[in-house]
This record gives C-alpha cells, sequence and structure tokens, in this order.
C-alpha cells in the first residue's frame, strides 16, 4: 500500500504483502448509494460518513487506486496514520471505531425489517457484507488544508486480503464464492465438498467395466449402419443433400434476383428525381437556431452554478432530476469524470460542474448541466454519458444534450439514457 499525496495506491492489487480480492459487484465500487442512504436515514446519526469510505478505481497496470470522494472547491489529501500526532492519532482511531460499531447497530436493525424498496434492500446486504470483511480495511488519515482539519477514511473495503500470492499480475475478483453454513465456530466450505463430490462421480464413470463400454461402441455402430440404410441418397427434404439441383431452377432463382435488383433501382432514382431543395435549407436554418437557443441555456446555467469556460469543452445538459454523470477520455488515455477531477492529477481535463449528485439532497435541481474542461490533444476524445440509479430514479428515458466547444467551433449530440445505462460518443481534433 503505497500512500501519496491525494490518493493511495495497492501496486498490482497487493497490500502489505497479501492478495487485495475484490467483490464483483457495482455497489462495491461505487459506495454514493449507500452513503446516500446512511445520510438520508434518520437513526444514523455518524457525521464521518460523507468521506468515511474512499472511491476506488482499477488501474491499467491491475492496481487500485483510492481516492476521496469530494463535492466541495476544497482539495482533500492523505496522510499515513503514523506520520501524525500520537493525539491525532488515538482521535482518528476512536472515530473510526465508532463508526463501525454505528454502522453494525444500524445494519443489525435494519437487516430485521422488511424493506419494499429493493435498491435499499440491496445496500443494507452490501453494507453487512463490507463489515463482515472489515479486517481486510486499512486506516488511513484525510486532510482539509483549507481548515486544517482531520477524518478518518478507509481504503481496502469491498474485499478481502489474501495471504496466497497471485501469479497474474492483473487485479483478480469475484473470489470463490462459499455458501457458508454455521457450524459451531467454524464455516464449512460447500464449494470444496461439491469438488469432491464431481471428482468421486468421475472416476465412478471411468471405472466401468470393460463388457459396459463394448455395448455402447455396439450400439454406436449399428446406429450408423441403420441411418446409411434408411436416409435416401439425397437428403431428407433437401438436408445433408449432395444432388446437383436442376439448371432450370437456378435459372429462375436469378432471374428473381435480377427483378428485385431492378425494381430497387427504380425507387432510388424516383426518391432522387423527387427530392425538394428547399427543405434542406429549411433544416438547416431551423438546427442553426435550436443550436442557438441551446447556447444560451448552457451560458445561463453555467453562470447560475458558478461555472467558468475555457477554449476547449464538454457540457452535458438534461431536464430532470436524474443524477447524469459526465466522463470523457482523453486521446493520451487518461479521464476525467467525478473520480478523477483535477487535470494535475488525471492529464486530461478538469471537471468543473457536477450536477446532482444524490448524496448532495440541497443542490439537486431541474435544469442542471455538467462542465468538463479539456487539455488539447490530437486524437480520438471519447464521450460517455452514465445515468445513476438512486432510490428516487424513475424508469423513463431521460433526454439529454452534450456540446463541444474546440476553440469557437462547436459539435453537438443528443440522445435518451435510462437509469443504470451507459451512451458513448466521440469526436477528433
Amino acid at each position: 500500500m503505497k500512500v501519496e499525496t491525494y490518493r493511495v495506491v495497492f501496486k498490482n492489487g497487493f497490500v502489505n504483502g497479501k492478495s487485495f480480492v475484490a467483490i464483483e459487484d457495482e455497489v462495491f465500487f461505487n459506495p454514493r448509494e449507500f452513503v446516500s442512504i446512511l445520510k438520508g436515514d434518520k437513526d444514523f446519526t455518524n457525521k464521518d460518513v460523507e468521506t468515511f469510505f474512499a472511491l476506488p478505481s482499477k488501474g491499467l497496470d491491475g492496481s487500485i487506486i483510492w481516492t476521496i470522494d469530494q463535492e466541495t472547491k476544497d482539495t482533500f489529501k492523505f496522510s499515513k496514520i503514523e506520520d501524525l500526532e500520537p493525539s491525532l492519532q488515538d482521535g482518528l482511531k476512536k472515530r473510526y471505531s465508532d463508526f463501525l460499531s454505528d454502522l453494525e447497530n444500524f445494519t443489525e436493525n435494519k437487516l430485521g425489517k422488511k424493506n419494499s424498496n429493493a435498491a435499499i434492500a440491496q445496500n443494507i446486504e452490501a453494507l453487512e457484507e463490507i463489515l463482515r470483511l472489515k479486517n481486510s480495511m486499512e486506516l488511513v488519515a484525510g486532510h482539509n488544508p483549507s481548515d486544517g482539519s482531520y477524518f478518518p477514511v478507509v481504503v481496502g473495503w469491498g474485499g478481502e486480503l489474501l495471504n496466497e500470492k497471485i501469479d497474474d499480475t492483473s487485479l483478480k475478483t469475484g473470489a470463490q464464492k462459499k455458501d457458508k453454513r454455521a457450524k459451531g465456530n467454524q464455516d464449512v466450505d460447500i464449494v470444496r465438498e461439491e469438488e469432491q463430490l464431481e471428482d468421486a462421480r468421475f472416476r465412478n464413470f471411468v471405472e466401468k467395466p470393460l463388457l459396459f463400454w463394448l455395448i455402447w461402441v455396439l450400439i454406436f455402430f449399428l446406429t450408423l449402419v441403420i441411418s446409411f440404410l434408411v436416409i435416401p441418397a439425397c437428403g431428407i427434404k433437401n438436408i445433408l443433400n449432395t444432388c446437383e439441383r436442376d439448371n432450370s431452377e437456378l435459372i429462375i432463382y436469378q432471374n428473381k434476383i435480377t427483378g428485385l435488383t431492378d425494381k430497387l433501382n427504380f425507387e432510388t432514382n424516383l426518391c432522387k428525381s423527387s427530392y425538394d431543395t428547399s427543405e434542406v435549407t429549411n433544416d438547416k436554418s431551423e438546427e442553426v437556431a435550436q443550436n442557438k437557443e441551446l447556447d444560451q441555456v448552457i451560458e445561463q446555467r453555467l453562470n447560475d452554478s458558478e461555472g467558468t469556460k475555457s477554449n476547449l469543452m464538454a457540457q452535458l445538459v438534461w431536464n430532470s432530476t436524474e443524477d447524469l454523470d459526465l466522463k470523457i477520455i482523453c486521446p493520451n488515455g487518461k479521464s476525467v469524470n467525478y473520480i478523477h477531477r483535477l487535470v494535475d492529477t488525471n492529464s486530461c481535463g478538469t471537471l468543473d460542474v457536477d450536477a446532482n449528485v444524490y448524496s448532495k439532497f440541497d443542490n439537486i435541481i431541474n435544469e442542471p448541466v455538467e462542465n468538463i474542461h479539456l487539455k488539447p490533444q490530437k486524437g480520438k476524445y471519447k464521450i460517455e454519458v452514465r445515468s445513476v440509479k438512486t432510490p428516487n430514479s424513475v424508469d423513463t428515458g431521460t433526454k439529454f444534450k452534450i456540446r463541444i466547444v474546440d476553440f469557437g467551433t462547436e459539435k453537438i449530440f443528443s440522445g435518451s439514457i435510462w437509469p443504470s445505462q451507459k451512451k458513448l460518443f466521440s469526436f477528433e481534433r
């Protein structure tokens, strides 16, 4: 585990000599949903919930990179617990212990009750699994330089640490799923029992007497002989047909193809001759008017959200309270989004405005905009729009538009997206 200024890195998936194996589930790589549930429940009052769970992401080299989920203008930093004064260490360790205790009490109370909301029920089960693997958590110190405060942050949650080494240096996910049955204080590994049962079945199958196999070989050859005698030479209803077709039949098919081709060419020429060029002019003028209106909408929303402008930027607008996220992958392979926000650390761009974050209840609006300033590069930029599914999501499509401003020229993309969906676009410069 390497603690850097703005992130913690599990190089090649290893931490303190052990292999970190993450659970294959989206909720374990996006804590925002269960954090928002904890914040919105009156029974959970611990104030460290906002930044307690670090945001993980997977690097191209198999590393796991943990950053702080920051929605403020301040830039939070990481520090090792050991580097702090003893009094600060003790304070953060106590807040860490208190948070886990509060989380355990909250989860136990909620598991005993029925919940009609499937999303909340799923996240409560996820919290139970995180607590089961709490020994894999690593406590680090989060630091806000603007006010000098420290707060506890955990990395390595949502997975477990294994002593054995993994040969593959890429990140391993989805460890063996085990059906754990209580037996005293031990767990019975059902996977191991099933493997032993399969081995026994295979040995019994192979160790059949010789006469058994001779009978099956004889049946196989008899089936081949009977099939050869029964099936006609030209096959059954043109199946496995080895007979040549009559030339007259082939000529009929060729004439049909020629007739259909001539008809298609005639319809194409008819459409070209009846095309009215005045409609193109009207459509073009209407498109210009729509783009001008879109420019005015974006300008107003940027002003309302205190956004800024640059020569190369990407903007996403929609008209609902849904949580849409904008992500840009630059030609150099680096990306900018709500996790990697600053161009100084991602070498791609800066997320200037992030709208309708579900965990920020007071900032959800009906006319949002997201704005990213991009670092000018030559090549293809990939655009990704993602709709985050929250307890308040509506299962209907959300229409959106993307505007790319490239040193005075504009490109417009549009589409519609449903909760948990992703939409992809691209442009070159």
